[in-house]
């Protein structure tokens, strides 16, 4: 009987078929689950998920999609989402991707824009991958992503700010720049490029010390310590005020205000810096200084003034005195007019002092100008360094101009002194010349101000260094100086330029560097011969007989001038106190036909004392003398109805011309 050879092993056959087909459903089963799974997790994720085919369809849209979209899966699923989502500019594009993902690489990372049901545009950066079949073929493409819409509104935001932040910076008009912690500048505005004259390639990358800071500023600060100081504690200098220097080396004053970057350990990264030109307001304050020390000065010599003054009348008066008992033919007279010379010019002096700080004209008159200099020239050669060579050239003719001496005196002391300081530590030549010159129209372009005519040139030339181009339009600037701190105020050669030009002249000035400095002064000259100014003494003195009541505190003064008096003929009654002066007017009103008084004394000033005899005696002429006072002048003591005014010293002549003058004028008016 036959058997079949197959026979037993068909059940084996079936049962392991049985078991794959169980194992393949056991294995569906779990990866049903595990899609399951992944669906799940995907829906509720934050992230946008959205999944489509090739086509472009959606085939999965999760929670998070729906609820940034407005629209539900079941509104968009198995639809081409750009036709939903998408503006319709991008369209195009996104299909054209879509359409050649098969064959090309898909972008990783993409962003675009989605519209959602209401309308709003929402922003959305996307992550994208494959999922591919077992043969390698692409199923679905899996597309992750964020909205981002606020994230680019802040960003573009944010480059609005730093835009405007940027245009405000480069056109502010103050200094702005930053150092790094080597001192070192790392960003500098364009209103500081137009203000130090650099360029940006020009200053960036540079150290601030050589470019914009001087290694030493005019007062011999070290800059390099203050920049020291200022990296290491920056906190100190939040806001500090310094020198710096231009690309031309100009000198500037900058108010700086300094905020420090650091990291979180508290190491310095770099120093914000914003500066503000505070040149005009330094100047502004040391023309203050300036004035202020003026002003100490004007105070002072006021002070000084009455005493100096009574010595001075002593001297002068004395000397006077001597000379009249003198015959002409005596030789102490010589001795005696240089005595009296000094005591004028001292006199003038004290007067020049006095008009700066009360800036009252100074009185001009005609003189021979060769005097004055030759005068001020022998003052000059005792005080001029050994190693200065001194030069003049006086002519013989006369020069005469309408001027006040004691001012030209003065002009040609501070040429001198300045030319004397040009030269001081190698030497040279300063030479004085005088001439008489007739300028033309043609020839006056260094100060239009000026008529053509007849001048007096005063020429001041020095062998020294010279004067930088650069500041020789501000040499007559006030308070304009290149000496160092406390060796010059800046004030001679304005001052100068200031008396030349209220005498009708001008200045012209040359120099080079090296070649040394020349000025020229102008001044017009007067065709006529000069009165000297000594002409008083050679003239007879006015003399009288009538009696005077003096009074002054100065007992030295009192029996001076009652000497004088007396001497010109005249009986006096002489006090040292005005409260008794005035009790010997009061005594015998009648008896005085003159009073002359002192201004300044203890317990009642001239001008008190002299309204209380006008209200005695109305028509009692009375001249009052004053050294300095701040409370009358002549033309106020005219005003009150004083008869004569004089300031002291008084010379002979003049006391005698006066008391003659105001006596007669009283007698005329009775």
């Amino acid at each position: 009987m036959g058997t079949d050879p197959n026979a037993s092993t068909a059940p084996g056959q079936i049962q392991e078929l049985e078991r794959k087909i169980a194992d393949l459903e056991r294995r569906e089963v779990s990866r049903n689950k595990e899609q399951d799974f992944i669906r799940e997790v995907l829906y509720w994720i934050d992230s946008l998920v959205v999944v489509i085919d090739t086509r472009g369809y959606i085939v999965n849209f999760n929670r998070a999609s729906e609820r940034l979209s407005g629209y539900t899966f079941a509104e968009v699923a198995r639809q081409p989402f750009w036709d939903i989502l998408l503006l319709p500019e991008e369209r195009d594009g996104v299909k054209s991707t879509i359409k050649e993902v098969a064959y090309r690489e898909l972008p990783r990372y993409f962003h675009n824009s989605w519209v959602t049901k209401d309308g709003r545009i929402r922003e959305i950066s996307w992550k994208n991958s494959v999922l591919r079949k077992d043969d390698g073929s692409i199923e679905y493409i899996l597309c992750t992503g964020r909205d981002i819409t606020e994230q680019k509104q802040a960003e573009a935001t944010l480059r609005e700010s730093e835009a405007k932040y940027r245009e405000l910076v480069e056109h502010a008009n103050s200094i702005i720049m930053r150092l790094n912690q080597e001192g070192k500048i790392t960003f500098f505005n364009e209103y500081a490029q137009r203000f130090f004259g650099y360029s940006e390639e020009e200053i960036v990358g540079q150290h601030v010390i050589g470019t914009i800071l001087p290694e030493r500023d005019q007062a011999g600060c070290d800059s390099a310590s203050m920049l020291a100081n200022i990296l290491e504690h920056p906190d100190k200098y939040a806001f500090n005020e310094n020198e710096n220097r231009l690309k031309n080396g100009e000198a500037v004053w900058i108010s700086w205000t300094n905020k420090a970057t650091c990291t979180a350990e508290g190491e310095l990264i770099d120093i914000l810096c914003i500066g503000n030109d505070i040149t005009k307001r330094k100047q502004l304050e040391d023309q203050l200084r300036q004035a202020q020390k003026m002003e100490a000065i004007g105070t002072l010599t006021g002070g000084i003034a009455h005493d100096f003054n009574n010595i001075l009348g002593i001297i002068l008066g004395y000397t006077e005195i001597a000379q009249h008992r003198l015959s002409a033919e005596d030789p102490i007279r010589t001795i005696l007019d240089e005595v009296k010379t000094a005591s004028l010019r001292g006199r003038d002096v004290v007067s020049q002092l006095l008009s700066f700080s009360r800036k009252n004209e100074q009185k001009q008159s005609l003189i021979d100008i060769r005097p004055v200099i030759q005068e001020s020239l022998k003052m000059l050669r005792s005080t001029l360094p050994a190693n200065i060579e001194f030069q003049t050239s006086i002519p013989s003719e006369n020069f005469t101009i309408e001027a006040n001496s004691t001012q030209i005196h003065q002009i040609l002391i501070n040429l001198c002194t300045n030319a004397a300081q040009a030269m001081k530590e190698s030497g040279g030549r300063l030479a004085v010349s005088l001439e008489q010159v007739d300028l033309k129209r043609k020839e006056i372009v260094f100060d239009t101000h000026l008529l053509p005519g007849d001048y007096i040139k005063l020429t001041v030339r020095d062998t020294g260094d010279g004067i930088d181009p650069k500041h020789m339009q501000r040499i007559f600037d006030p308070y304009f100086t290149t000496k160092e701190v406390g060796k010059g105020t800046g004030m001679g050669l304005s001052i100068a330029l200031g008396i030349v030009k209220a005498h009708g002249g001008g200045i012209r000035s040359e120099s080079r560097i090296g070649g040394g400095t020349t000025f020229e002064v102008f001044l017009p000259r007067v065709r006529q011969d000069a009165r000297q100014e000594t002409i008083h003494d050679k003239q007879a003195l006015p003399s009288g007989t009538e009696r005077i009541l003096f009074v002054d505190d100065e007992k030295m003064l009192v029996d001076l001038n009652q000497a004088r008096l007396h001497y010109l003929g005249y009986t006096v009654t002489s006090a040292v106190d005005p409260n008794q002066a005035l009790e010997l007017f009061q005594s015998d009103p009648g008896s005085f036909e003159l009073v002359i008084t002192d201004m300044t004394m203890p317990g009642m000033n001239g001008d008190r004392l002299s309204r209380h005899i006008l209200d005695i005696r109305e028509d009692i002429p009375i001249i009052l003398c004053t050294g300095y006072s701040e409370r009358i002048s002549r033309e106020s003591a005219k005003a009150a109805g004083l008869a004569g005014y004089l300031e002291k010293p008084v010379d002979m002549q003049t006391l005698a011309e006066t008391v003659r003058g105001v006596l007669d004028t009283s007698k005329n008016q009775d």
